[in-house]
């Protein structure tokens, strides 16, 4: 296995970073998980959008271009012979002395293992709790992931597959995912949350069957809710049967998630052969 170190391929073994680095030291920069279908990254570009703009948030510069960014994962991803492949996307604020505010030198790395896919049992559905933590500055994706880590151990600890965040009765998003809502002929989901890459093509789809209102969640919104759900890059779309105590519609994976799941992976067949005709178009007008 090779890793990606600032546009060098190094073996796992030999791959590290600096004790200075302000990643380590303050979980100071940011992160994109992507993965690829039979050998090609998908929404590379919409991943790596919101990886620059969380880096803007965050004043943190990086130090290659978008193209020259997307062009590393998938040099990284051939040095592993890779198809199904999960990539790890971290972008630090990099070295420098210690304190908070420091002049730094940002650095990148690129981890791309074997995507293994979740097993079949999952998309019966999850059970989920609400935690006690909330999630601070959800619309950057920072690798200061405690909330997440404290939430993710609290879900564990009580047997159930992740946790709600929470803000006194708001509830918001999953540890790892967006969530979701069917009530009423609505879908419901949260404003206060992390600009998910599967979410976007989600609300989408979801239009053709119900009417999608982003606005504040309340636990009181679960009370005879019909279904739920959650989304993220590598699970795509997971039916929820209970949180807490509160059943979940029928107490098995919804109709409408389902369709759902079939039309997302339907939109992926089309992404690829969208994007191939593009790249085609591309080519000619370079030859020309």
């Amino acid at each position: 296995m090779y890793i990606n170190i600032n546009g060098k391929l190094i073996p796992k073994e030999k791959a590290c970073i600096s004790v200075f680095d302000h990643g380590l030291l303050y979980g100071d920069g940011v992160f994109e998980t992507l993965r690829t279908y039979n050998g090609k990254l998908f929404m590379a570009d919409e991943h790596l959008n919101r990886l620059y703009l969380s880096a803007k948030q965050m004043q943190l510069v990086i130090p290659i271009t978008k193209q020259q960014m997307k062009t590393e994962i998938e040099k990284t991803i051939k040095k592993n012979k890779l198809v199904e492949a999960y990539i790890r996307l971290t972008v630090t604020r990099g070295i420098g002395e210690m304190g908070l505010v420091k002049d730094c030198k940002s650095q990148f790395f690129i981890i791309a293992k074997e995507f293994i896919a979740y097993d079949v049992s999952l998309y019966n559905g999850v059970e989920l709790i609400i935690s006690k933590y909330s999630r601070t500055l959800p619309k950057i994706k920072s690798i200061n992931f405690l909330a997440n880590i404290l939430a993710a151990r609290e879900a564990k600890e009580k047997k159930a597959f992740d946790a709600l965040f929470s803000h006194g009765e708001e509830i918001t998003e999953c540890t790892t995912s967006n969530f979701y809502i069917i009530k009423n002929g609505k879908l419901l989901t949260s404003p206060r949350v992390l600009d998910g890459i599967t979410r976007s093509i989600v609300l989408k789809l979801a239009e053709k069957y119900l009417k999608v209102e982003i606005r504040k969640l309340t636990k009181n919104d679960l009370i005879g809710c019909d279904e739920c759900f959650l989304t993220n890059t590598t699970m795509e779309i997971v039916p929820i049967v209970k949180i807490d105590a509160i059943i979940v519609g029928k107490g098995k994976a919804g109709k409408i998630t389902k369709q759902l799941h079939v039309d997302f992976k339907e939109f992926i067949q089309g992404y690829y052969g969208k994007n191939s005709k593009k790249g085609k178009k591309n080519r000619k007008r370079k030859k020309n």
